[in-house]
Formats: structure tokens, C-alpha cells, sequence
């Protein structure tokens, strides 16, 4: 009834041929230089399931045999013409001659035995090897977390994970020269990380283990494949967490730089808080200031605007005098004019004056009277008041002039007021 169950679920979950026989590749260095020495003998192999490990010795030209109890298993060994045998394995081997086989192994099969069982599989092993011949036992590793608490339980006929320490002592206790352990079908990714997380610790340990023990023989005989059994192979538990705390050293070192930052920018903070303040002191006070002066401020701004205004009517007094200047230069030029004349004028009086003297006749105020007329009619013109000093000062030194002369005549007739005037002024 459940006969092609077990090759199904080993289709699902173990992996295609190719995957396996890539994987079982590393078991080669073990058996190949042995395989020169023993050319003759053969491999067997116990649960061989569907003959991946049959067939890679093949192509390394070892002669194989396998055997199974699964029918539905070795139907698909049967098909590629491998020598096969149904049947319990460790039955088979009781039937095998001592000293007959060059590797006899077992993949994921003892994880499936009874403790009694495991001891006769690996007591029968040791009698059939010959000297130096090696013994494969692969299975599940419950180093892996996620192996031991989960994927372990996936096959249903498994009956418990068995640690590598109990099956390399069973080994030693049936008296096996030596044993390697071989972690296996890890992540190779993991070997180039740095760090690690814990995801990688739960399930990165390398998830299948092989305990390798070699038969008792000559030092010469074991020396063959001493470098492989100086390797070290895998992820164990150890290695992931290194890594792990690696990590965690970093994130340490990376939190106590973050730390130190931070103080450093805490004081530069406190530093600019007191600044903050202080400047909140000042500005405040300053706000303060400004609110009491607003007032000052005000008139300050007024005063401003009066000056500006005052500013620019003083600019257009400025050029309303420089305007002026500028008359009164023209004026004064006239004014010049008009002195050069006045002095032509007196110049006239004084010889009208002296013709007088001359002549004793007063006909000579008349010709004083016209000029002095010719005089105002130029001060009204030019807006000068119709007296002026020059005036004042000829008729006084007329009127001086006067004194002395001898006036005989007193029926004079004046022909204007203002000499009759100065007539009278003189006899009084």
C-alpha cells in the first residue's frame, strides 16, 4: 500500500540525482587513493535507496553493490542497471567474507536503526573491510537547530537524531583505528560573511553529518589519506557564533562610538541651550527696550521726516538764494555802471561849480538844479531812494561853496524850489 511512498518523499525533500551525487563528491578523497591499493575490492552500500553513490563509483571505475529493502526505492536504481539487492542490510553483510570490502556506507539509514542494530551494522562493517577500509555513515545533524526541532521529524519513519559525539565513540568502541567528522551541505555563502545573525545560528550550522571511521592498518597504509582526514569540513555551532559575536563586538564598538557621539553633541547642546538662553535674556531685554522707547522711536522717526522735509526747503532757499547772488552780482555790475556815471555827473557839477566861482553868476545853480534832476530820475529807475548820500554830500559842498561866494544880486529869479532853497540857506 505505501510502497512508492518513501520514493516520493525522498523525490520531494532529498533532492534531485544530480544534487546528491554532486554532494556525495566529497566523500571521494577518502576512497579513490584506497581504490589503487584494492583495485579488486568492491563498496558496498546499505540502503542505497536510488543509487546516486552506486552510480558515482561507477564513473570512478569502483566496483559497487547496493542493497535496500524499499522496492519502490531501487525501482529507479533498476532502470540505470546498477547491481542491486533487496533485502535487510545488515543481514547482507553477516553473509559478506572478512576483509572482503574497500568502503561499505550507509546514507541517512541509521537514524532509522535500533541502538542494537547500529552497534551490529558497525561490528559487521569493521569484520568485512579490509585493512585501512573505510566506514560512511551519513545523517541528519542535530547541531542545526531547525534539524533537531523540526526537519528531523519530517520522515516519519525516523526514530531519533543521534549526536556525532555517540556515533564516532561507537566507532571507536568497535575498534576502528580513527574517525573523521565531516559537516555537510551548509550554505557556502556563510563562509565569506563576516557576521551572522541569529536566523544564520538556528538553522546555518550545517544541516547533515558523516562520521568517517577507517579500519585498523599499517601506519604506511593510513598515511594514503592522512590529508583528508586533517581537513576541516562545515559550519558547526562554534564557528556561527564566533561570527555572531564578532558582530556583536562590532555593535558594541559601533554603540559605544554612538554613545561618545552623543555625549559630545549633549555638551554641545547644554552649550547652545546656555546660549540660547543668555541670547533669550539679551533679546528679551532688548524686546523690552524697544517697547518702552517705541514712543522715542516714533518722534525719532517724525524728527526724521521734519528734518527731510526742512532738508529739502532749505535746498530750495538755497537755490532761491543763489539765484538772488546771482542778481545782486548783475545788479552790483549795474550799479557800477551807474557809479561811472554819477561820477561823470560831479565831474560836471564841479566844473558848472568852479565856472560859477568864475563867473560870480548864481545861472549856474540852474545848470546844478537840471543835473541833480538827471540824477534822481536815475535812482528812480534803479529803485535807489531819490536822496542819497552823493547827493546830500554835492549839495553841502554846494551849499560850502556857496558861503563863499559874494551874492550882490537879491532879485535873483530861480527857475526851481530847490535852489531858491539853497539861496535862502546860504544868505541865512
Amino acid at each position: 500500500m505505501y510502497e512508492d511512498f518513501y520514493r516520493a518523499f525522498e523525490d520531494k525533500y532529498r533532492g534531485s540525482r544530480e544534487l546528491i551525487k554532486e554532494r556525495l563528491e566529497v566523500y571521494l578523497p577518502f576512497i579513490l587513493p584506497l581504490s589503487k591499493i584494492y583495485p579488486q575490492n568492491i563498496a558496498i552500500d546499505i540502503g542505497c535507496g536510488r543509487g546516486e553513490w552506486l552510480e558515482l563509483l561507477g564513473d570512478n571505475g569502483i566496483i559497487s553493490k547496493g542493497v535496500d529493502s524499499d522496492t519502490g526505492m531501487l525501482d529507479g536504481a533498476k532502470e540505470r542497471g546498477l547491481d542491486i539487492t533487496l533485502g535487510d542490510g545488515i543481514e547482507y553483510l553477516i553473509e559478506e567474507p572478512s576483509n572482503s570490502a574497500l568502503v561499505i556506507s550507509a546514507f541517512h539509514l541509521v537514524e532509522h536503526l535500533s541502538f542494537e542494530n547500529l552497534m551490529k551494522l558497525i561490528r559487521e562493517a569493521n569484520r568485512v573491510l579490509v585493512d585501512g577500509g573505510i566506514l560512511i555513515l551519513e545523517t541528519p545533524n542535530p547541531e542545526n537547530i531547525k534539524v533537531a526541532s523540526e526537519t528531523f521529524y519530517l520522515d516519519p519513519t525516523h526514530i531519533k537524531p543521534i549526536p556525532f559525539e555517540l556515533l564516532s565513540f561507537i566507532t571507536q568502541y568497535n575498534g576502528y583505528r580513527r574517525d573523521k567528522i565531516l559537516r555537510l551541505q551548509e550554505d557556502k555563502s556563510i563562509y565569506n560573511q563576516e557576521f551572522v545573525n541569529v536566523g544564520h545560528i538556528i538553522e546555518g550550522v550545517s544541516p547533515d553529518y558523516a562520521v568517517i571511521a577507517q579500519k585498523d592498518a599499517s601506519s604506511e597504509l593510513l598515511a594514503v589519506i592522512d590529508e583528508p582526514f586533517n581537513r576541516e569540513y562545515g559550519l558547526s555551532p562554534l564557528m556561527l557564533v564566533e561570527k555572531f559575536e564578532a558582530r556583536m563586538l562590532y555593535l558594541e564598538q559601533r554603540l559605544y562610538n554612538a554613545e561618545i557621539t552623543i555625549a559630545n553633541q549633549d555638551i554641545k547642546l547644554t552649550n547652545n541651550s546656555n546660549n540660547i538662553e543668555n541670547n533669550s535674556f539679551y533679546i528679551e531685554r532688548v524686546l523690552s527696550l524697544l517697547k518702552r522707547d517705541r514712543g522715542e522711536i516714533k518722534t525719532a522717526q517724525d524728527t526724521a521726516n521734519s528734518a527731510h522735509h526742512a532738508l529739502a526747503h532749505l535746498q530750495n532757499a538755497i537755490k532761491t538764494a543763489q539765484d538772488g547772488v546771482d542778481y545782486l552780482v548783475r545788479y552790483t555790475q549795474d550799479i557800477d555802471k551807474f557809479a561811472h556815471h554819477i561820477a561823470d555827473a560831479i565831474g560836471q557839477i564841479n566844473n558848472s561849480i568852479d565856472n560859477m566861482k568864475n563867473s560870480y553868476s548864481w545861472r549856474g545853480l540852474t545848470f546844478i538844479e537840471r543835473g541833480l534832476k538827471k540824477i534822481k530820475r536815475a535812482l528812480r529807475k534803479k529803485g535807489v531812494p531819490i536822496i542819497t548820500p552823493i547827493e546830500e554830500e554835492s549839495i553841502e559842498k554846494t551849499i560850502e561853496m556857496e558861503k563863499s561866494i559874494k551874492i550882490e544880486d537879491k532879485n535873483i529869479e530861480f527857475n526851481s524850489q530847490r535852489a531858491k532853497e539853497i539861496y535862502e540857506k546860504l544868505n541865512s
